[in-house]
């Protein structure tokens, strides 16, 4: 038993045919969401990479003390211990520097280091990716089974090199010149915008997601291919996805939990066809991909497991009889975040963060602006209902307090399911 993980940073899964984009040409990743179990919900813990990882491999959630994860051995030290090799390569500095200091001793790291392009690609092999995809697969020539294979892909968020001709392919008649550069955008939109000058950055990105999809579609090609093919799961995740305007903010800006960020594709394609074309609307959270290959692969749990992470096999194979009500998100600047079947609600930190409404303010004059968003239909989360449903708000920023309350204790698993009112959709 193998598996590869396909991590893709800054991956917008409103940019995805399989997520329900139409304009956006993605025939790979579709055709892999078609051979997967697809969760429609999954939600980061936090934005934060260093975070993110300890989750990940320590099957903590963010939101839990350093401290807690002192006698928790990492998923890695376990898989180590049973004679499973482990590898790990990426492009991006960022995501070597977030690992945790045990996990980086275990697993030596490799970065693959390609100096970022500067201008467009002439052709789709020639791009960044293409590197990053080829060390993937020279690595698993070699590699001794059974192993884990974990590709951080950073390069959405690291370079947009994309042939010229893939962005053009996305421009109208009667739209503006479309962007030339390869500099990802960073930056806040003005109140009163020009609508070209984001439609030209759209294009860019559109094009860049569909060079991720050739590469995706040609490595998992050759995974098909190979005497793996029977053996391996796929597990591709998303790590943060990327503002492209829908709160005014563009590009890697800041870590403003909103949904274009903390909403991230997930796929996992198991070699007997185990939960192909299903999908879950469960709410996962990245310490349940640390569990899930635990599980996979018939490792013993960590040692002082706070139960947070649960593996998906069991909602893979429809044993599940229930699910988190909850995914709960949080990041460096006192944001945090509440996610339930029906709601999202997301309390500000004392600072606004830029692109926010200056004029907002909290429902009963809490620190900081509240939002409250109906989901799922209000998927890029435009109407904030806070003011008509404020009952649901003070509901749920209690519900964020005892959820934070339990991460400090270790008494999460001891939480009681939440009132009716926030799992009932709004009139």
């Amino acid at each position: 038993m193998n598996a590869i993980c396909l991590v893709i940073d800054r991956l917008h899964a409103g940019y995805l045919g399989c997520y329900g984009n139409r304009w956006v040409q993605t025939p790979e990743l579709d055709r892999l969401a078609a051979e997967s179990f697809v969760l429609d919900h999954a939600t980061l813990d936090s934005p934060e990479l260093s975070r993110l990882y300890r989750s990940w491999w320590h099957q903590r959630h963010a939101c839990e003390p350093d401290a807690a994860i002192t006698l928790q051995t990492s998923l890695i030290a376990r898989l180590q211990q049973q004679g499973i090799t482990t590898g790990f390569l990426t492009d991006d500095p960022a995501a070597l520097a977030a690992l945790p200091a045990d996990v980086a001793a275990q697993l030596k790291p490799l970065l693959i280091d390609e100096p970022l392009p500067t201008e467009p690609a002439e052709a789709s092999r020639r791009a960044h990716l293409q590197h990053v995809f080829d060390a993937g697969l020279t690595w698993l020539e070699t590699a001794a089974s059974p192993f884990v294979l974990w590709l951080h892909v950073g390069s959405l968020g690291l370079t947009w090199d994309a042939p010229l001709e893939l962005r053009e392919h996305y421009r109208a008649e009667e739209d503006p010149e479309f962007a030339q550069g390869v500099e990802v955008p960073r930056f806040v939109l003005p109140q009163n915008y020009d609508p070209d000058q984001l439609q030209a950055i759209l294009q860019a990105y559109a094009a860049q997601v569909t060079l991720c999809d050739e590469h995706v579609g040609h490595f998992v090609d050759c995974l098909r291919d190979s005497s793996l093919a029977n053996d391996t799961l796929i597990a591709l995740v998303g790590a943060r996805g990327l503002p492209l305007g829908e709160h005014r903010r563009v590009g890697p800006f800041d870590e403003a939990l909103c949904g274009e960020l903390i909403h991230t594709p997930w796929l996992l394609r198991f070699p007997d066809g185990l939960g192909a074309l299903c999908r879950s609307s469960a709410l996962v959270q990245p310490g349940d991909l640390g569990a899930t290959l635990a599980e996979w692969f018939g490792v013993p749990a960590g040692l002082s497991s706070s139960g947070v992470a649960r593996s998906l096999l069991p909602l893979v194979r429809d044993e599940a009889p229930s699910w988190r009500d909850r995914a709960i998100v949080v990041n460096s600047q006192g944001e945090q975040g509440i996610r339930t079947a029906r709601w999202y609600l997301r309390q500000t930190g004392e600072q606004l963060a830029p692109g926010d409404e200056p004029d907002r303010t909290a429902a009963d004059g809490a620190a900081g602006r509240t939002y409250l968003y109906s989901k799922p239909d209000d998927r890029y989360e435009v109407n904030d209902v806070v003011d008509r449903c404020a009952d649901v708000a003070t509901a749920l920023r209690q519900s964020l307090a005892d959820f934070t309350t339990a991460c400090e204790q270790g008494t999460v698993v001891d939480l009681p399911s939440l009132a009716e009112q926030i799992n009932t959709r709004p009139a």
